[in-house]
């Protein structure tokens, strides 16, 4: 017994087919656009992990460059001038900038963060292995990652200087200056 929606049943069939490839077309065009954006957001993210690396690493290699010259200032510069006879210009100095007496008076704690973080940016650039990706440019030119490290390695190694100076005037300068009887 044949019903009247036999003939319409293989045209429905068609349809349905027709209907469902092109769902299976939009659903993989759609899955599609998600990978990609999913793999946008991947590399989005590690390229964000990279920076704040390079950021943590300059904040350390900046803060041992400003402690190192604190050292310095509280205790260098003025024994330096207070040698050379220019006493007047130390008085003009601290009353110009009255944290110079905070950073003498203080000086052990001064000098004990600056070892610790110029110790510690040591430890980035030396001590550890680098998982840093570096782009190679094919033409033989320095790369902004090379500049950069070039740069950080110097302030680190001024910053060692000065912290050097600075310590050797603070805790050296007067006892050897005693013993030679100047």
């Amino acid at each position: 017994m044949q019903t009247g929606f036999a003939p319409f049943v293989p045209i429905c069939v068609k349809l349905v087919q027709k209907s469902a490839a092109n769902l299976t077309v939009k659903c993989a065009s759609s899955v599609q656009k998600s990978v990609k954006l999913a793999r946008k957001v991947v590399l989005r993210w590690r390229h964000n992990m990279r920076v704040l690396k390079s950021l943590k690493q300059d904040f350390v290699s900046i803060a041992s460059l400003f402690t190192s010259v604190s050292t310095l200032l509280c205790c260098a510069l003025p024994s330096l001038l207070v040698a050379v006879g220019m006493g007047a210009v130390v008085a003009g100095l601290v009353s110009d900038f009255p944290a110079l007496i905070w950073l003498s008076k203080y000086k052990e704690w001064t000098f004990l963060v600056a070892g610790i973080l110029i110790g510690f940016n040591f430890w980035l650039f030396y001590g550890r292995k680098s998982n840093q990706v570096c782009e190679i440019d094919e033409f033989g030119n320095e790369t902004p990652c090379d500049t950069a490290a070039r740069w950080s390695k110097i302030i680190l190694w001024i910053s060692f200087g000065l912290y050097v100076l600075g310590l050797f005037s603070a805790y050296l300068l007067l006892p050897l200056q005693q013993f030679l009887g100047i």
